[in-house]
């Protein structure tokens, strides 16, 4: 938890540490400190994994929930009211746009990940991969739908020799 600063994170390296040692129990040697130095070693190797993908990912997931919620913040009068729907349901359809051109796996994982507010782990289940399989390809579809959709909101075109076929 220190190290990851997330609950969930923290779950997540958790289980990943005792499937690892699971894993893994065969190559266990015990050197006369038991297990307990062996798991906390391949939970600190988890922790820092999964530290490293969170600041790789990190930034596309700030960018992503940050264009969400813009669509969500709260407005006086009526005339903002009105202004600000109009710009949600904008927003909202060129971030429908930019999906519609993404690979059908990338928009899947999106779908599944932040619109359906699914765990990394029911993602990967649901896409059957495994789970750093998953998270590689939902790092790529964050990349192809920031390439499409940047932060100063307006819409890209894709690149004409880009292919985001299953790379």
């Amino acid at each position: 938890m220190p190290r990851l600063g997330n609950p969930s994170a923290a779950e997540d390296a958790l289980s990943e540490t005792f499937r690892i040692a699971i894993e893994r129990i065969e190559s266990f040697e015990d050197q006369g400190h038991g297990v307990y130095p062996w798991l906390c070693r391949i939970a600190h190797n988890r922790a820092m994994d999964l530290h490293r993908a969170h600041a790789t990912t990190g930034r596309k997931l700030r960018d992503l929930t940050s264009l969400l919620e813009a669509t969500s913040a709260p407005i006086a009068g009526a005339d903002e009211l009105y202004e600000a729907r109009v710009e949600e349901r904008q927003l909202g359809g060129r971030l429908q746009v930019a999906l519609r051109a993404l690979n059908p796996r990338y928009k899947q994982a999106i779908s599944l990940r932040f619109l359906e507010g699914r765990s990394r782990e029911d993602c990967a289940t649901a896409l059957e991969l495994r789970l750093g399989t998953f998270d590689v390809l939902i790092l790529r579809a964050l990349r192809a739908l920031r390439a499409r959709f940047p932060g100063d909101g307006s819409l890209n075109p894709p690149p004409a020799q880009e292919h985001d076929s299953d790379e």
